[in-house]
């Protein structure tokens, strides 16, 4: 996503991450992307992204929270019973399994787009004064 807008533009591209090393080799073919170490379930890592942001460039035009991971394994037979299938779901899986994976696919992803708001509403300020512009090609529609 981040190569895509970059490629096609965007003057800055920030992403974010646990791992800087691997967000600097996703940010060394464009410099226009920057890579901000954070982790997207502390909100204070949120903050401080943001804060940066705000400090270099004043607004944001896209928040993309993609940050995911499939939760615990679930492994059992198309043809288990209901009893083994409940055995799977229920009793094999922890809580905070299931916690670490809905804190990161659901509360981080809520908390990013929240963190992100002012940037978000200084971006729609910015561009065009809030209003809509005109297609890049003839015969497309904006709704």
């Amino acid at each position: 996503m981040s190569r895509v807008l970059a490629a096609n533009g965007a003057r800055k591209v920030y992403i974010l991450g646990r791992r800087l090393e691997i967000l600097k080799k996703a940010a060394e073919e464009y410099t226009s992307i920057v890579a901000v170490q954070a982790d997207v379930t502390s909100k204070a890592d949120l903050q401080a992204a943001v804060d940066r942001i705000k400090n270099e460039v004043g607004y944001v035009n896209l928040v993309v929270a993609n940050s995911g991971n499939i939760g615990p394994a679930v492994r059992f037979s198309p043809s288990a019973s209901i009893s083994e299938l409940r055995e799977t779901l229920f009793t094999n899986f922890s809580p905070d399994e299931m916690n670490n994976a809905l804190a990161l696919n659901i509360t981080a992803a809520f908390f990013t787009m929240t963190a992100f708001l002012e940037l978000l509403d200084a971006g729609i300020q910015n561009s065009l004064q809030g209003g809509f512009g005109k297609p890049a090609k003839e015969g497309t529609d904006v709704p």
